[in-house]
């Protein structure tokens, strides 16, 4: 018996030590892996960024800003740190991460959406974070996600069962067996693709409008946040990028939220930078979806943006607004 209990000890102990080491490997291979977000966020992490404009902002940043155009149009270096799904109070947190590890940009363009502002009790997209948990900024993005226990993203293996090919994407990465192209540029997801057809579909299912609903208390931190940039000499714009008209079928009070972030950008003397009412808008050659420009919607949409940027940018107005 007491034989037994032994061996059954040391088998215990071997496959903890087993799990351990294989939680590493995982771990090590995705830290090196040039695969998307988990190439992004190592990239903040090192510290070496240190871009002069660093855009802010959801996927409509993340796949609407390409810091190469930029970069060769204004002269001067960029990062986008959009990320995919967020909301304010997770994009605010991953800005003081940046801010902590990079020097600070003398611009920040921060694209807000209609959702920005409307209280998260998940965080999609949320697996490529997992690694990055020993950050403070992460773990309290990680803490809006109410739907998981936050002691699962510490347990070893558990924590990379949330999306189960990072497993084999982090070993084969550890073997140097990974060759894949870096999906992201300067922060910048480039979209080539065509309209997917899925909101042609939904209305197809669902007739019914959705209504977003703002937070007095995030709004109010996002004005403390601004304000506390601009008293470092930081200077922060506000852009709302294209979105197709046909998003119109779905969203009941879009008219309302736009007239709440003009106020925004007004008392806070940001300027704005409002693509609502653009004729981008009117043809789905540019967009893969309502929400999201393609490829050329970008390349395209860019040059306007730009152009009106360097506007502001050469004016002495303290608010440009393109309606």
């Amino acid at each position: 018996m007491k034989k037994f209990i032994i061996n059954l000890t040391l088998c215990g102990i071997g496959l903890l030590v087993f799990v351990i080491t294989f939680d590493q490997m995982i771990y090590a291979g995705i830290k090196k892996s040039k695969y998307g977000e988990f190439a992004k966020f190592e990239e903040v992490m090192q510290g070496e960024i240190d871009a002069e404009i660093l855009i802010v902002g959801s996927s409509r940043a993340l796949v609407h800003f390409d810091c190469e155009q930029i970069e060769a149009k204004l002269g001067k270096s960029c990062y986008n740190l959009g990320f995919d799904g967020v909301g304010y109070e997770p994009q605010s947190k991953l800005l003081e991460l940046y801010q902590r590890k990079n020097n600070p940009p003398s611009e920040i363009i921060w694209v807000i959406d209609l959702n920005s502002f409307e209280v998260e009790n998940e965080l999609y997209g949320f697996e490529p974070l997992v690694i990055f948990s020993g950050e403070k900024e992460i773990k309290q993005m990680l803490n809006i996600n109410k739907a998981i226990p936050s002691y699962l993203y510490y347990i070893p293996l558990i924590r990379f069962k949330f999306k189960e090919t990072f497993k084999f994407r982090g070993i084969l990465s550890f073997f140097g067996r990974e060759f894949s192209q870096r999906s992201i540029k300067k922060g910048y997801r480039e979209m080539d693709k065509t309209w997917d057809y899925k909101l042609d579909e939904l209305l197809k299912s669902n007739t019914t409008k959705y209504q977003y609903i703002l937070s007095k208390d995030l709004i109010s931190d996002f004005e403390k946040n601004v304000n506390k940039l601009k008293s470092n000499g930081i200077t922060v714009s506000v852009v709302f990028t294209p979105l197709h008209v046909d998003a119109d079928l779905v969203i009941e009070n879009k008219v309302e939220i736009l007239s709440q972030i003009d106020s925004i950008a007004s008392n806070l003397s940001l300027p704005y930078f409002n693509y609502a009412n653009d004729s981008i808008n009117l043809s789905r050659e540019w967009f893969y979806n309502a929400n999201h420009l393609n490829k050329n919607g970008v390349e395209f949409w860019m040059k306007i943006f730009l152009e009106d940027y360097e506007k502001y940018k050469n004016s002495d107005f303290s608010l440009y607004s393109n309606e």
